[in-house]
């Protein structure tokens, strides 16, 4: 490699995701890897886009985001205004903005394991310091002194999950009280990851808002409208934080897209509301597809997700789980090894159920063929 393209300290030992590695080389294969909706983005969305195209202007918007959509974003959340909400390009720069904004090289950043496999990346990238504490198995739910232990070292910030990627499991409103609590007497931000929010089973998930509007909030319409490819996310907190995380996003990307902002205006629409129900609804009977499958098909222990798209398989009786993804792989369905996720995920495979309805049923088949009678 031509020297004068060395990479930059910051970047030189990450590499691609472990999802990303799978599902380039699954061309093909059943796709139970990636989480996104295979669904079209709702009628009156791409209605409104097209209309936007044909009579409206795409210039700038501020760097906050449209007003009119701030505000309709903010009544989601009791309390908060328009004043509260930055418009970003996904969820993901949310993220990335909310961590560059406030970490400093050597900042302490603490995570769960098993976490979303960006978060170290992004900790990395701003030269922070990873720092972790235990989600174990089946429960896969926070150790709360675990926490309190870690936050005498001060750490920067924290990022939660809820509904958790890669585990499906959600914080009740008592953990996260517990968790801002925490956070709060050690003079860290808590940065809660609620992009998947919406896609619940039974009961509509707690937001780290319902219990404080000290701390951030990040989310999207991705998951919930299945936008993935329209970018467009926001972070909801104390106006002096997002001024901060604004001077990131208004540098990185300008602002979010004018016509994704415009189009979705048409979600808060009564016809978009019933849509998004809708959506989740089909998603409901995808889980219950999956977990039927996977209990007469597969035939091992499993946990479901309370919200988001997955399940976490455990494969722990065929070996590690990069290996048994590996094997799949080969039999033409793509998953991902808990491993990617966190030493806590080992021995897990997580599917997503996001796939449509063939796809689970082949994908479970497949699963079903390759793995039976292989136990190490």
């Amino acid at each position: 490699m031509n020297e004068i393209y060395r990479p930059a300290d910051r970047i030189a030992s990450i590499r691609p995701s472990v999802i990303r590695q799978f599902f380039d080389r699954g061309k093909g294969s059943i796709n139970l890897g990636l989480g996104e909706p295979d669904f079209f983005t709702p009628r009156s969305i791409r209605q409104r886009a097209l209309e936007v195209l044909q009579k409206e202007k795409l210039p700038y918007t501020a760097n906050f985001g449209l007003p009119q959509l701030r505000e309709q974003i903010a009544s989601w959340y009791p309390g908060a205004t328009a004043e509260n909400v930055l418009i970003t390009a996904g969820s993901q720069e949310a993220l990335f903005s909310a961590v560059l904004a406030f970490v400093n090289p050597e900042d302490e950043v603490l995570i769960s394991d098993p976490a979303f496999l960006a978060y170290p990346a992004l900790v990395q990238i701003a030269a922070g310091r990873i720092s972790t504490y235990p989600m174990p198995a089946p429960g896969f739910h926070p150790d709360l002194l675990a926490v309190r232990t870690k936050m005498k070292r001060s750490p920067r910030m924290m990022l939660i999950n809820s509904p958790s990627n890669p585990t499906g499991q959600t914080l009740s409103q008592d953990e996260l009280q517990s968790l801002s609590a925490i956070a709060s007497e050690g003079h860290c931000i808590l940065v809660s990851d609620e992009i998947y929010r919406e896609v619940y089973f039974t009961r509509r998930p707690a937001s780290l808002w319902d219990v404080t509007q000290q701390h951030l909030v990040i989310s999207g319409f991705s998951k919930t409208y299945s936008m993935t490819g329209w970018r467009l996310g926001w972070v909801v907190g104390p106006g002096e934080a997002l001024g901060r995380i604004n001077l990131i996003h208004a540098y990185a990307v300008t602002c979010a897209s004018t016509l994704s902002q415009r189009a979705a205006l048409a979600a808060f629409t009564a016809e978009g509301e019933r849509e998004r129900e809708d959506l989740r609804l089909q998603l409901n009977n995808r889980r219950d597809l999956m977990a039927q499958l996977l209990q007469t098909k597969v035939k091992l222990p499993f946990v479901a997700p309370q919200g988001g798209f997955y399940f976490m398989l455990d494969v722990s009786s065929f070996g590690k789980s990069l290996d048994v993804a590996e094997r799949l792989l080969q039999g033409g369905v793509i998953t991902v090894p808990g491993s990617a996720f966190g030493k806590n995920a080992e021995g897990f495979l997580r599917l997503s159920c996001s796939a449509s309805e063939k796809d689970i049923e082949e994908g479970m088949d497949r699963i079903s063929k390759v793995l039976s009678g292989r136990k190490k």
